[in-house]
């Protein structure tokens, strides 16, 4: 899947987040449900359905994570 505009701007968002902070899983988990409404809005753009939904979804906090 290649990242385009917003959606990269979204990823870099975080992993300077997730780099300047405790880096810790609670941290983590915390900032991801703060900001599940904003990830699934920009997974939803995407998605061509709900199970692709899911999938992006997964995938975006995945790569949070690395």
């Amino acid at each position: 899947m290649q990242l385009t505009g917003f959606f990269c701007v979204l990823l870099c968002r975080y992993c300077f987040i997730m780099t300047q902070s405790d880096t810790s899983a609670n941290t983590f988990m915390r900032e991801i449900e703060a900001n599940s409404g904003l990830i699934y809005k920009v997974c939803y753009m995407y998605a061509e359905d709900s199970e692709h939904l899911k999938d992006l979804y997964q995938e975006v906090v995945a790569n949070l994570w690395q």
